[in-house]
Formats: structure tokens, C-alpha cells, sequence
């Protein structure tokens, strides 16, 4: 089987393709192991996405908030994926929460269902 990327398609209105691209990657990496630390050329090899276009996409994960970067063990750069990451693609527990929360209290929704159940 191939490997694939799931890519939402809201964030394209702030994110370029090739750093939507990246930050599914990342994520990917992220239920695979613990840590991520991937260098940009291995990024860049993998995604067939240019060094340079690696370094600015992951600037702009940064400036954006999607991701967070740290520096260990002999400069090593650590990437963690935010919260707001993890909300764009639905595996944060906080979004379900809210989401659960809107569904449960939205009158309008099951007022439209009853009356869908009601013309069987």
C-alpha cells in the first residue's frame, strides 16, 4: 500500500499548498514516533518540495502557531505539533469536547432531524 497525507483544505486560505503539504507530514511522522526532529533535507527529499520552500513553510508554521520548534542535544531541533495543529485536523480531545458540546446543545439540528423521522 502506498503511504498518503490527509490534507484539510481550509487552512489553504493561510497556508500555501507545499507548507499544507508539510505540516501533514509532520503530523504523520508524529503518530509514528514520540519526537520529531526530521532535517530539511530530509523533508525535502521525501515531499520532493525544494530546501529553501522547507525553510519558509516551517517559518510560517511557526509564525502561524501550528508548530513549535526546540533545540537539544547539540542543536538537534525538535518540532512539536500545537494545539491548533491538532484541531485542523481533528485529533485534539479538546475540539471534540466542543464539538460535542455544540451538537448536544443545537436545537435547530435535532428539531430537523425529528422532523426527517417524522415523514418515514
Amino acid at each position: 500500500m502506498d503511504k498518503y497525507l490527509i490534507i484539510p483544505i481550509a487552512p489553504l486560505k493561510t497556508l500555501t499548498p507545499q507548507t499544507l503539504i508539510l505540516l501533514s507530514q509532520l503530523l504523520y511522522i508524529k503518530k509514528a514516533f514520540n519526537e520529531i526532529y526530521p532535517s530539511n533535507a530530509y523533508l525535502s527529499k521525501l515531499l520532493s518540495i525544494d530546501h529553501r520552500t522547507v525553510q519558509r513553510s516551517i517559518k510560517q508554521l511557526v509564525q502561524l502557531k501550528y508548530i513549535t520548534l526546540k533545540y537539544k542535544n547539540n542543536n538537534k531541533r525538535y518540532i512539536t505539533l500545537t494545539e491548533k495543529s491538532l484541531m485542523m485536523y481533528g485529533l485534539s480531545t479538546k475540539q471534540k469536547q466542543e464539538k460535542s458540546l455544540r451538537t448536544q446543545n443545537n436545537t435547530g439540528l435535532t428539531a430537523f432531524w425529528s422532523m426527517l423521522d417524522n415523514e418515514k
